[in-house]
């Protein structure tokens, strides 16, 4: 085989794999759609959540984004749970950040807990553009 018609063929393997690799990237799990370990663990914490049982809650939702780390409805509970309730303002920030870098239209209210977030860390300026955006929806 050709010297250039081996470079177009290893050429043409690495646009399809990138390809494939964007794709899976955009492809998010959301608690319906959820399957195996993720799922049993997401629905354990929410039992745990609607029981007030936070810190179990959020310890089981971590370990179901571990399983899948594009499980997105799992990312917002974790931040909600610890903006609302614990009180863990960076896990919160952390967790709406990934929620965001998925699917940022998933929830209009993102940029809100972002700047929320943001709010109680200090950091004022990430704020303005986070609500000053939400405001512009």
């Amino acid at each position: 085989m050709e010297k250039t018609t081996m470079n177009k063929y290893i050429f043409l393997f690495a646009v399809i794999l990138s390809s494939a690799s964007c794709f899976a990237q955009n492809n998010i799990v959301t608690r319906e759609d959820a399957k195996g370990m993720a799922k049993e663990y997401y629905d354990r914490a929410d039992n745990d959540y609607a029981f007030g049982k936070l810190e179990l809650a959020d310890s089981l939702l971590h370990l179901a984004v571990k399983e899948k780390e594009n499980f997105i409805d799992a990312w917002l509970l974790i931040g909600q749970i610890n903006l609302e309730f614990l009180r863990n303002y960076d896990v919160a920030l952390a967790a709406f950040q990934k929620s965001k870098l998925l699917k940022a239209d998933y929830t209009g209210d993102i940029d809100h807990q972002i700047g929320r977030c943001e709010m109680h860390l200090a950091d004022y300026a990430s704020a303005k553009i986070h609500l000053t955006s939400f405001l512009h929806q």
